[in-house]
């Protein structure tokens, strides 16, 4: 579950569920992608697949601004060209 109002103030969160024990976890863009401030929450490891799908998620949404790329909870953010002057 995606819970990101673009463009209104908001940052992208996304909640995820695991459906065999109820376990939730959470991705946090706390900030501005180019200030580069996010968290993940829930049970360590996190899962590779809520990785994939939030390295996914965030260059379909923010991918006009920069790359993402998710290795376990820590994202290497590569800010496009005209936000990094």
């Amino acid at each position: 579950m995606d819970v990101s109002q673009l463009h209104v103030g908001g940052y992208t969160s996304m909640i995820f569920v695991r459906l065999s024990d109820g376990v939730l976890f959470l991705f946090w863009l706390k900030s501005t992608v180019a200030q580069k401030e996010y968290s993940f929450y829930g049970e360590n490891p996190i899962p590779v697949a809520i990785g994939e799908i939030v390295e996914s998620q965030l260059n379909t949404t923010w991918g006009h601004v920069a790359q993402f790329h998710v290795h376990g909870e820590n994202i290497k953010i590569d800010l496009r060209p005209q936000l990094n002057e």
